[in-house]
């Protein structure tokens, strides 16, 4: 009997290491998956920047619109009524 006790222990204790063995690689994945999770998170919300963000191009710079004010001229055009039809009615049709 001692020798079947002595088996069992030794196959426990086995199965106990390969088991911690097993633990320390998941968590060590799970970090390394972390890690990377939170790596394309920041890619993701700079490429949100870039994309939908202000830009950094301005259409115009205040020194600029002075001398833009300067060139502009102004035209004008002749004036025109415009006379409007009757609706028409179902009978007139």
């Amino acid at each position: 009997m001692p020798h079947d006790t002595e088996d069992m222990i030794q196959l426990l204790l086995s199965t106990n290491k390969e088991q911690e063995q097993t633990i320390v690689d998941l968590r060590a994945t799970i970090k390394e998956l972390r890690s990377t999770i939170a790596n394309l998170n920041e890619t993701i919300d700079e490429l949100k920047r870039k994309i939908f963000g202000t830009s950094s191009e301005k259409t115009r710079h205040p020194d600029q619109e002075e001398g833009i004010q300067e060139e502009e001229t102004v035209t004008v055009v002749k004036e025109h009524t415009r006379t409007r039809r009757k609706k028409s009615v179902r009978a007139d049709l």
